[in-house]
């Protein structure tokens, strides 16, 4: 009896060994997952793009002397019109306004030739400068409505 106990232990041994005899290997460690790469973190959404229509108060400087005024602009894209008043010049109709982002460029009839304002907007205020007939100036100012 002995005996056959023996032989039984020493063929489970063999088949949980795969019956080589030999002990059975140890599995081979799972590979753990690749990490996975880190979310995208979005920026802030980009600002829509300004909206021309409104009135907006400038200063600026013209020869030298100091000048305020307003820009008025009406209508819609590909048909806005408009006016800049001042305290200096006689009125200029705006002939051309276009918006890029958070740019806005327009262009106004003058006496001497087409004035060109390039603005660019930071909430309601604005940065910019203008050119008329080789002159330049910069100029600051903010929406009012």
């Amino acid at each position: 009896m002995l005996r056959s106990l023996i032989v039984a232990a020493a063929t489970l041994t063999a088949c949980a060994s795969g019956g080589s005899g030999a002990p059975a290997a140890a599995p081979a460690p799972a590979q753990a997952a690749p990490a996975a790469a880190p979310a995208r973190v979005a920026g802030p959404a980009a600002p829509a793009p300004v909206n021309p229509v409104g009135s907006f108060e400038f200063a600026t400087e013209v020869n030298g002397s100091p000048m305020k005024g307003t820009l008025s602009i009406a209508g819609s894209p590909g048909a806005y019109s408009g006016k800049i008043a001042s305290d200096v010049l006689p009125e200029m109709p705006i002939t051309s306004v276009t918006v890029d982002g958070q740019l806005m460029k327009l262009v106004a009839d003058t006496p001497n030739g087409a004035v060109t304002v390039s603005l660019a907007f930071t909430g309601v205020n604005f940065t910019g400068n203008w050119e008329l007939a080789g002159q330049s100036g910069s100029m600051a100012g903010k929406r009012t409505k």
